[in-house]
């Protein structure tokens, strides 16, 4: 009866373990997980925001491309805690949901289905257009300062490389576009 007894709280606490574990697993509000990082800058300007994202590539040129799509990605559906944007554009899962072709073609992926398994930039399990780094959504990043990558942010993790780059996200014209396109409802005072 006492092994039994053992046994069972044994059990019980692996799977608490498990839960707890799986509950860290982050993930932005499209229910997606997340393979980037974002740090925010103090000094934004009115209709941008500016901060450090950090993301993976196959080689350093690979990683700032992603960089600028995940600050795409993290204006439109995580925000940017301590900065200006802290609520993201669209923060309701359903109008994702309901335009995963317009993100699909907006952020260059090639199978709509992948938009619903990827954060843009999971690394491996996202088919990107042969000419992704000319999506629209390159119209409203670009980078904060002369551009360059701090030796710091610069790593090599594994098989590939983590980059952190600072960029701007022109916030005003992207939210234009998106009402422009029906993705979100019109911001009036």
């Amino acid at each position: 009866m006492k092994n039994r007894f053992m046994k069972n709280l044994i059990l019980f606490g692996a799977g608490f373990i498990l839960l707890s574990l799986a509950s860290c697993y982050r993930k932005n509000n499209t229910g997606v997980a997340l393979n980037y990082e974002v740090v925010p800058m103090v000094q934004s300007t009115q209709g941008n925001v500016n901060f450090k994202v950090f993301s993976y590539g196959y080689d350093p040129d690979d990683a700032i491309e992603r960089c600028k799509m995940d600050a795409v990605h993290a204006v439109l559906f995580k925000g940017i805690p301590g900065s200006n944007q802290e609520k993201p554009l669209i923060p309701d899962l359903d109008a994702f949901n309901k335009n995963r072709e317009y993100f699909a073609k907006f952020f260059g992926i090639k199978d709509v289905k992948d938009i619903s398994t990827t954060a843009v930039s999971i690394f491996g399990r996202v088919r990107l257009l042969p000419g992704y780094a000319n999506g629209p959504y390159r119209l409203y990043v670009g980078f904060s300062g002369d551009g360059s990558v701090n030796p710091n942010d610069r790593m090599k993790v594994d098989n590939r490389y983590k980059v952190g780059v600072a960029v701007a996200v022109n916030v005003s014209l992207l939210r234009r576009r998106l009402e422009q396109d029906g993705i979100i409802k019109k911001f009036e005072f």
